[in-house]
């Protein structure tokens, strides 16, 4: 223990000294690791309350698209040079949403493209594909050729926790984007808690300004020693005109990208995307990756009637003769739709389909028979 009488006659100035140095730095250290967010912390509140309002309202969606895809990809090889790969393609999508149902469908063509590796260029032919989403499976029409088929299509049934649908995948599924990628699911709660905890959010620092229409929110979460990633760079803009609705958001850190941008349109009072862009940025030192997406929408109509034929599995090109793959945890079940020859399996209505998917799917301790009972006919 220091002798305070001591202290004062200054036999131990020295240690004195360090310990007044060791308290302001803990000090120092506690201010900046709580660091508040500078501006109006008020506008975090107002956001939070209005952010997914619009996108709370929308039961039924119904549209088409047109994707514009890219990705080049810079790769080290043997002999210390850099093989460059570079993807573009095109694609158009009608799709039908129904939330009351848990239902979506989606028919996707690639109408043109190439592929240029080492200046060597590879046409991209046209593929049709398709899909539909009816609670917790997917029913995917696997691509095949219009036209240049030489064997039977067919349409894997399965569990959608094992399916990719972000905007990067060939299931368009703009709710998963907005809700999942994007976070509209979790973005209310995100910004109220940042409001309520600001000036108390350890390693982290912010701001939040309103200029006009637009507000702008940054959140930085300083690394961790030895972190990989480097500092974490969080960029949200609002755009209150437009529902208060996020038209940019970027992620990096000190190995990736991703960024966001977004437009809107009111659809019978209802703000949805007219056009989503989505750029990812790998940027390893040896190797890179660009990839990127651009998503022009064409709304047809919101909170409309949707009839429950839209969601029929001939909609996605399932015709009779075709095959139905049912997949699950070990094994894969292969029938003909309606006709066959006598050595395939045949199921030759939907309730027959029903009662085969029940029974196998209680085998594979699937909980419940993708196919949705509404659409049963014999």
């Amino acid at each position: 223990m220091v002798n305070l009488k001591n202290l004062k006659n200054g036999r131990n100035i020295k240690t004195f000294l360090i310990l007044k140095f060791f308290f302001f730095f803990l000090f120092f250290v506690s201010v900046s690791a709580f660091a508040k967010i500078a501006g109006d912390i008020k506008l975090l509140k107002y956001t939070s309350e209005n952010c997914a309002t619009d996108l709370q309202h929308l039961k039924t969606w119904t549209g088409n698209a047109k994707i514009k895809c890219s990705v080049i990809k810079e790769m080290p090889n043997s002999s210390e040079t850099k093989t460059t790969l570079k993807k573009e393609w095109e694609d158009e999508v009608e799709f039908v949403i129904d939330r009351s149902v848990n239902c979506i469908r989606w028919n996707r063509n690639t109408l043109e493209g190439f592929v240029e590796e080492q200046n060597e260029v590879t046409k991209i032919d046209p593929i049709s594909s398709g899909g539909i989403t009816n609670g917790e499976y997917d029913y995917i029409m696997i691509p095949y050729q219009k036209g240049n088929e030489r064997s039977p299509r067919s349409i894997h049934i399965e569990n959608k926790q094992f399916t990719e649908r972000n905007i990067l995948s060939d299931i368009f599924d703009p709710l998963y984007i907005l809700e999942n990628e994007l976070g509209y699911s979790k973005l209310p709660e995100k910004l109220r808690l940042y409001f309520e905890k600001a000036g108390t959010i350890k390693n982290t620092e912010g701001s939040i300004e309103c200029n006009g229409n637009i507000i702008t929110f940054q959140i930085i979460s300083k690394a961790e020693e030895n972190s990989r990633l480097g500092d974490i760079t969080l960029r949200y803009i609002f755009d209150i005109s437009k529902g208060c609705n996020l038209t940019e958001f970027s992620n990096e850190t000190s190995n990736n990208k991703r960024y966001w941008s977004l437009d809107y349109e009111r659809v019978d009072n209802i703000f949805v995307p007219k056009k989503i862009l989505m750029v990812y940025e790998n940027k390893r030192s040896k190797s890179k990756m660009i990839s990127k997406r651009e998503v022009i929408l064409v709304n047809n109509a919101v909170n409309q009637l949707v009839k429950p034929e839209e969601f029929e599995i001939e909609k996605v090109g399932l015709r009779s003769g075709d095959y139905i793959l049912i997949t699950g945890n070990a094994k894969e079940i292969k029938y003909q739709w309606l006709t066959g020859t006598a050595t395939n399996q045949i199921i030759t209505s939907k309730a027959e389909l029903l009662e085969k998917v029940k029974t196998e799917a209680a085998s594979r301790k699937i909980e419940k028979c993708p196919l949705p009972e509404k659409t049963i006919e014999n």
